[in-house]
C-alpha cells in the first residue's frame, strides 16, 4: 500500500505509526505523558532527537520519515510491535505469571 506521506505533517505521521494504540498507550511505550503525544499529533511541538530515537527502537521507524515525510514509511514495524508483545505474552505465561 503507498501512503501519501509527503503531503502528511509530522503529526499524522505519528498517528499512522501509533496505529491502533491509544494516545496513553503509546506515550507508556515512548516513556513520555499523553499530553506529549497529543502535542505532537497536533503539530504543536516537534519531536525530540530522544523521542525519535526510541521510535526508532521501538517501532523500527525512520526518524527522517517522521520529520520530512518522502517515500513509504516501514511497513514491518506493526508486526515488530505485535510480535514482541507475543514474545512477553509467552514469556510472562513460561515464567506462570500471565
Amino acid at each position: 500500500m503507498k501512503h501519501e506521506s509527503t503531503s502528511q505533517s509530522i503529526g499524522q505521521r505519528l498517528r499512522e505509526v501509533r496505529g491502533g494504540l491509544t494516545q496513553a498507550e503509546f506515550a507508556e511505550k515512548m516513556e513520555v505523558v499523553s499530553k506529549t503525544i497529543r502535542r505532537y499529533e497536533s503539530d504543536e511541538t516537534i519531536p525530540d532527537g530522544i523521542f525519535l530515537l526510541r521510535l526508532k527502537a521501538i517501532f523500527n521507524v525512520d526518524p527522517t520519515w517522521v520529520l520530512l515525510g518522502g517515500l513509504t514509511p516501514p511497513e514491518n514495524h506493526k508486526y515488530e510491535v505485535a510480535i514482541q508483545e507475543i514474545s512477553s505474552i509467552i514469556a510472562n505465561l513460561e515464567k506462570g505469571t500471565g
